[in-house]
């Protein structure tokens, strides 16, 4: 919780892919803007800008391996790192983003990790359980507050 400078709620409202030169080579970055939804630490604003490494322009596509890809209206907990990297924005590259997931029948918002699993608590996104149909997943509401206890958040 350190690494991150900010801590927030934001849905994907746009991204875009562009060509950068860093040290003699050619590289895709792409952009990804979010409207912040709650703000848990920092001060990110309404509408944050991330630029991640890779992507895809035309037929040309470079991917990183453990970085996140984002779609339009994806809604995330993104824990962005403090120490302002480069094209690396996240802690721990995926491990930095939390999806938000829909419950059944539309129901609630709830936490799950990169691969939609959704969390049975905040200890179980490195392994996470096969929910049974009595299980209660992470809500939203209750992994927020965990983490405004643990960072002295707002």
């Amino acid at each position: 919780m350190d690494a991150a400078g900010e801590i927030f709620v934001g849905q994907v409202t746009a991204q875009s892919a562009r060509w950068v030169d860093r040290g003699g080579r050619r590289l895709i970055v792409t952009d990804v803007t979010f409207r912040a939804e709650q703000v848990l630490k920092g001060s990110p604003g309404v509408l944050r800008t991330l630029t991640f490494l890779g992507g895809r322009i035309g037929e040309m596509r470079q991917e990183v391996a453990g970085m996140p890809s984002f779609m339009i209206g994806d809604r995330d907990v993104l824990f962005v790192r403090a120490d302002g990297a480069s094209f690396l924005p996240l802690v721990g590259l995926f491990h930095g983003r939390f999806r938000i997931v829909t419950g059944r029948n539309g129901i609630g918002d709830f936490v799950a990790n990169s691969a939609r699993q959704p969390l049975l608590t905040t200890a179980s996104y490195a392994n996470p359980a096969r929910l049974r149909a009595t299980d209660n997943p992470l809500r939203l509401d209750e992994f927020v507050d965990s983490i405004r206890r643990v960072s002295g958040g707002r």
